[in-house]
């Protein structure tokens, strides 16, 4: 796992990151033995009279319809719910706790994952990367309170979690803002084509820092694809502002130009977005190709 979080002492806070480590969970089927086992700390004892959230015993009793499921969720953490944390939000965090770290039954993986895509405010993310690099499926949510957004990603096939992130939304966003704001405040006081040029370059470098932020929160070769176009679009209108400073033969070749290099920023990017999905949909076929091969042959798992 890796992980970036606030910490604050006393009136300061600071941003502390962990790079990407082993981490462990042993668990008994009861959910009431156990260890945490991570990379760098001390093993931790799970021991307990109260069984873990997400043992094993515990999951396989959840029904696997999606619509029962969501409902008993809903009512569960309706019992035990902050009433400040919006009813929405504490289904999907219950759900995310059931799936953390454990090892449900798989149709009642795909039931978790089918009662959670129901949770108003849910979106799916057709194709995302987990910290290890792996693609699957994600469903997330932005929970408005706290302006974060927290992805669970899944194996595409077998809908088993494959990891989760969460990424600052909010501040993120009202950074973006208040820069755009500032950046346009500053041209307000040029004259003629300077105030246009800046301008152009303003609302420019504000869709690609959206367009970065959408990368950051979705790694994915679309979102790949519309910051490389945010970039060319920037380019292409500074670059034609800057045209009108100029008169007659040079203007037009100057449009000329500066349209031949957005159009060839812009094939390049659908070039690369291209190549990207067709990777991943080779990547699966060879997966699933395996995966049919070792089941002709047949094997055994001891857990």
């Amino acid at each position: 796992m890796a992980s970036t979080y606030s910490k604050t002492v006393g009136d300061k806070t600071t941003i502390v990151s962990k790079e990407l480590h082993s981490r462990q969970v042993w668990m008994s089927t009861d959910g009431k033995d156990g260890w945490l086992i991570e990379a760098g700390e001390e093993d931790i004892t799970l021991a307990g009279s109260t069984p873990l959230t997400g043992a094993y015993d515990s999951l396989v009793k959840l029904p696997t319809d999606p619509d029962v499921l969501l409902k008993q969720i809903y009512k569960e953490s309706d019992a035990v719910r902050d009433p400040e944390v919006p009813r929405d939000q504490a289904a999907f965090v219950a759900i995310g706790d059931l799936l953390n770290e454990s090892y449900p039954p798989a149709d009642v993986a795909v039931a978790l994952y089918k009662a959670a895509a129901k949770i108003p405010g849910v979106v799916a993310v057709d194709d995302a990367v987990d910290a290890l690099g792996r693609h699957g499926v994600a469903i997330a949510r932005q929970n408005d309170t706290d302006g974060q957004r927290t992805e669970w990603i899944f194996d595409k096939k077998t809908l088993q979690l494959l990891g989760d992130r969460t990424v600052q939304v909010k501040a993120e966003k009202d950074r973006i803002s208040s820069e755009a704001k500032a950046a346009k405040d500053k041209c307000k006081d040029m004259k003629g084509n300077a105030k246009d040029i800046c301008m152009a370059e303003a609302k420019g470098n504000e869709k690609i820092a959206k367009a970065e932020l959408e990368l950051k929160q979705k790694d994915t070769p679309k979102n790949r694809y519309d910051v490389a176009v945010a970039k060319a679009d920037m380019e292409y209108h500074v670059a034609k502002e800057k045209c009108d400073d100029m008169k007659g033969k040079d203007k037009k070749a100057c449009e000329k130009d500066a349209k031949a290099a957005h159009d060839q920023a812009k094939k390049q990017a659908k070039a690369e977005y291209d190549k990207e999905k067709a990777d991943i949909k080779s990547k699966y076929a060879k997966a699933d190709s395996k995966r049919n091969r070792t089941a002709g042959t047949g094997s055994t798992t001891t857990r």
